[in-house]
């Protein structure tokens, strides 16, 4: 059985959406839909994390989705959903080199180049095709930074700051 310490809640069972067992869903500040696009979640009932295997899901905005899971199939049965968290196994956002992949953590943390210093704030974390990238607040427009080990030096989190070695040209894209 996974354990509650072991998984990062990602999102909240709203309400029922319609009358297929569809489940509105709010996602947590510094998650996206793909934060919960896995084939399995778990949700928190009566206690304990129960694994629920995910049929689709459907953006309806950036802090809301609609979920369809296997085996739910009346509004009756989503309604027994309402307000249950949802969480992720905290293994499943490894990076190859077995370390965890940022998330939530670091939101609203300066990101500081090493040459450029202070490139703006880390609004979120977003995945493009299995590829991780923090989505910095920079002159005015969205700037992505992959979440390579390569280009993070280091995390202060009493400062809340990110120091990066970006590689030339990559403010310019």
């Amino acid at each position: 059985m996974i354990e509650k310490e072991d998984c990062l809640h990602v999102a909240n069972c709203i309400r029922p959406h319609g009358v297929n067992g569809e489940v509105a869903i709010r996602i947590e500040k510094g998650f996206e839909v793909d934060s919960v696009s896995f084939d399995v979640v778990f949700l928190e009932l009566q206690g304990g994390l129960v694994p629920f295997f995910v049929d689709e899901i459907r953006e309806k905005n950036p802090e809301e989705a609609i979920l369809k899971f296997e085996n739910v199939t009346s509004q009756q049965q989503a309604r027994l959903l309402a307000d249950a968290a949802i969480y992720i196994d905290r293994q499943w956002l490894m990076d190859d080199g077995g370390g965890i992949i940022p998330t939530g953590t670091v939101v609203g943390y300066a990101a500081i180049d090493q040459i450029h210093g202070e490139i703006g704030t880390i609004l979120r974390i977003q995945e493009i095709a299995k590829n991780p990238l923090f989505i910095v607040d920079y002159q005015n427009r969205e700037l992505m930074i992959p979440i390579v080990e390569q280009f993070i030096v280091s995390v202060d989190d009493d400062q809340r700051k990110i120091f990066f070695d970006l590689p030339d040209g990559l403010l310019d894209l």
